[in-house]
Order: C-alpha cells, then sequence, then structure tokens
C-alpha cells in the first residue's frame, strides 16, 4: 500500500514545529523571516495545507535542519502530502463506502478517536477470525472482490492506528451486550476478548463497558465516532447506519454527539472493573462454550 498522504503530512508539520520551538522561534518571527503570512505558518503546522516543495527547502534552511537524510525524508514526505487528500488504494475507493474511505484518512491525522458501539466490537479492534465472521453475516449482495477490500481494509486501519510511532489516543465506549453476542463461536469469541483485554494495558487505549446495570437507554443508538482533528481544526462526526454510513462536519451535529459520548462514558465502568467483565466473560466461554450464549 502506498503512503497516506495525511500521515506524511502530520511528519512534515511536527518535524516543522519540533525545529521551530528547538530554536526558540514563534511562529510570528518565522513569517516575517520567511515573508510569508502569520496565517500561513499557522496553517502549515496545524496541517490545514500542505506547504510546498520549494517553501520547506526555504524553512529547513532556516531552521538549520541540513542533515541529508532528514532533509531528503522530509522533501519525499511533502510530495507525499501534496496527492489528493484521499488517495488510498483505487480499489479502495471502488469498494469501501465513501464515509469509510474518508474516516480511514482523517484517522491518520486525529488527535484522538473516540468511538461507541452498543452491538458489535467496532471494526477497528476486530481481530481477523471476528471481522471474518461478521462479514459472512452482512455482506449479502456484495462481490467477494467487495468482502475481500472491506476486510483487508478494515485490519488495515487497525495496524496502522496502533502500529505508527505515535498513535493517537482511542476511547472506546461498548455496552456489555458485545461481550455476550456469540460472533464465529466460542474460539473466535476468546480470541476477540484477549485481544481487547491485550488493549486495556496500552496507556494510549482506554476500553469502557457499559453494564447491563446501568441505566442508559442504548439499544436505538447506532454505532459512531468523533475524530478530534491535530491544531484548530473542527471535530469530525462519522455514523454508520444499517445500509450506509457518511462523515458528519456539521459542528451542531458534532457537538451533540460528543454530548451524548459523554454521557454514556459516565454510565460506563472504570477501566478495572471493565477488565474484569471482559475477563469474567472469557474465563466462561472457556470454561463452558456451549454454554456461554445468554446473558447471565
Amino acid at each position: 500500500m502506498e503512503e497516506s498522504p495525511a500521515v506524511a503530512r502530520r511528519r512534515v508539520r511536527l518535524a516543522l514545529r519540533t525545529a521551530r520551538e528547538a530554536k526558540g522561534l514563534t511562529q510570528t518571527q518565522i513569517a516575517e523571516a520567511m515573508e510569508w503570512s502569520l496565517s500561513k505558518v499557522m496553517r502549515i503546522e496545524n496541517g490545514d495545507v500542505n506547504v510546498s516543495v520549494s517553501d520547506l527547502r526555504a524553512l529547513l534552511a532556516y531552521l538549520d535542519l541540513t542533515d541529508a537524510v532528514v532533509t531528503r525524508h522530509l522533501l519525499a514526505d511533502a510530495k507525499i502530502a501534496r496527492r489528493a487528500r484521499y488517495s488510498l488504494d483505487r480499489q479502495y475507493k471502488e469498494h469501501l463506502p465513501p464515509g469509510l474511505f474518508e474516516l480511514m484518512q482523517f484517522e491518520q491525522e486525529a488527535a484522538a478517536s473516540r468511538y461507541f458501539n452498543a452491538g458489535l466490537v467496532p471494526g477497528l479492534l476486530q481481530t481477523p477470525h471476528y471481522a471474518a465472521a461478521i462479514f459472512e453475516i452482512y455482506t449479502a449482495g456484495l462481490s467477494d472482490a467487495t468482502i475481500k477490500v472491506r476486510h483487508e481494509a478494515r485490519l488495515e486501519r487497525q495496524r496502522r492506528l496502533l502500529a505508527q510511532p505515535n498513535p493517537s489516543e482511542l476511547f472506546v465506549i461498548l455496552d456489555e451486550s458485545v461481550l455476550h453476542r456469540r460472533v464465529g463461536g466460542p474460539d473466535v469469541m476468546v480470541d476477540q476478548l484477549r485481544f481487547l483485554l491485550s488493549l486495556t494495558g496500552n496507556e494510549r487505549v482506554s476500553i469502557r463497558i457499559i453494564p447491563f446495570s446501568a441505566p442508559a437507554p442504548i439499544g436505538n443508538l447506532g454505532p459512531f465516532c468523533i475524530l478530534d482533528m491535530e491544531g484548530e481544526r473542527d471535530a469530525i462526526l462519522y455514523r454508520e447506519r444499517p445500509d450506509s454510513d457518511e462523515i458528519v462536519r456539521k459542528q451542531q451535529e458534532v457537538i451533540r454527539h460528543r454530548s451524548l459520548m459523554a454521557r454514556l462514558w459516565s454510565f460506563a465502568c472504570g477501566p478495572a472493573d471493565s477488565a474484569r467483565l471482559i475477563q469474567d466473560r472469557v474465563d466462561l466461554i472457556s470454561a463452558a462454550p456451549s454454554l456461554a450464549g445468554e446473558p447471565h
């Protein structure tokens, strides 16, 4: 897979900001020295615009970033960043829902991502076998090629977000029913739940479970996530529907869902109790797989 423009853009802007701060310079001083507007400097560092290769060469020289290897990599990143914002593999654009296609790019630029799901483990955190079992159920009418690409894309999202050097913060809220809904059989569920448990030890990942005892009428709430973007850019809302998905930029809707997310978070167990609920379910399925199909 070719490098993501979003990831390349992030490397460039972080490198420039780090170099500027290391020299004790303000954005205003950079703007004056380069004869740019202050807004241009701010937008470059926020990732709102790309920096041209010629401008980057001049700025690197001014910041005394002269290491040949570093310079070469940053100039290459600047070229990648100037590609279309959503230039994933062509097969992704052909086979993914439009909203998910955009989401995969925005996830790379987010400072924090917040997910809620009342029915299933979010695609971002699904194991390969769990994801495959989901696709067996929900892909009626889709071609084999589309199913294959969507499955690969789901796993690629996870790899990108969890394996990158400076991953964004990830907050996940699940209803307890997710732990009880048998997807793919006992072995698949145990593997999936153990993967969630492994993530609870990651300081950048927070997983919370809303217990059955919580006074939260969430049965009709569809999956959604809020991406808090780097810099001063507006947050983005992603909503999943039974037959479609969408990216929502209208801030009134983002704010409404953020309030809902905060409310759901307040209903959820703390980190230790959430991990205990997951572990209890693993223990039950492992001890009696044929009897672990219903909530207790």
